[in-house]
């Protein structure tokens, strides 16, 4: 059985001119997102983007930086692969043509062989439509959430302080 408005509600809502809008589907967002995903590690496998590798150190965390780079110069796919003394990840970040962040995608380990991953869904407005996060292997480890990078040339500033 479908809910149904009452129509004293529904009367109400038209006579007050309140208009309904109905919020952005998260399943489209998170389909939205895959789809550039998909078209990014299409593009990495054909060879049509540019690959441009970096290695900063700040303070205890050495990172290694990888920018996929289409024909503008617009950074599709941000990998950053960083850790400390007890643990280590890796997050791939996703952008659309347009260079919004889209989806992201972190492998985390830690030397009590715990290990965790964590994938954020965001809508073009730049908001996170889905998250997920699992232990796949370990007791746990208290890894913090995985931090949204809208700029890639401003990684440093999310990953570095």
């Amino acid at each position: 059985m479908t809910p149904r408005i009452p129509i004293l509600a529904l009367a109400l809502l038209l006579c007050t001119g309140v208009t309904i809008v109905a919020q952005p589907s998260v399943e489209r967002d998170v389909a939205s997102a895959r789809d550039v995903y998909r078209q990014v590690e299409h593009e990495i496998a054909a060879r049509r983007l540019a690959r441009n590798d970096s290695t900063v150190a700040c303070g205890a965390l050495d990172a290694e930086v990888r920018r996929y780079l289409d024909a503008t110069g617009r950074v599709r796919k941000l990998t950053v692969e960083g850790g400390s003394g007890d643990h280590a990840e890796t997050v791939d970040y996703y952008y659309d043509a347009a260079g919004r962040l889209r989806f992201a995608f972190a492998s985390r380990g830690a030397v009590n062989m715990t290990h965790q991953e964590e994938r954020v869904w965001y809508t073009p407005a730049g908001s996170a439509a889905r998250r997920t996060r699992r232990v796949t292997a370990g007791p746990g480890y208290p890894f913090g959430d995985l931090s949204a990078v809208p700029d890639p040339g401003e990684w440093h500033h999310v990953w570095c302080g």
